[in-house]
């Protein structure tokens, strides 16, 4: 099982890559041309506020959920083969 203290450990890694790399840009949901990996990768960032505010609260298992969702935003904005 993965601790929390794991999962930070990883997005910080994660985040701080992205911060050396590019701004996030702000998204708003009515930009129709965005591009997906920007989207994924906006997500992974967002997310990982919810997730803490989600353990802050004690709702592990919903803390985990967002993990779960926090991986697959990560896969989606270095997959090759995503369009």
């Amino acid at each position: 099982m993965i601790t929390t203290q794991e999962v930070s450990q990883s997005d910080q890694r994660y985040v701080s890559k992205m911060s050396e790399t590019q701004t996030m840009p702000e998204m708003s949901t009515s930009d129709t041309n965005a591009d997906p990996k920007e989207v994924a990768e906006y997500l992974a960032e967002m997310l990982c506020g919810v997730r803490e505010m989600a353990n802050s609260a004690g709702l592990t298992f919903l803390a985990y959920l967002v993990q779960v969702a926090i991986e697959e935003a990560k896969i989606q904005a270095v997959d090759e083969h995503h369009p």
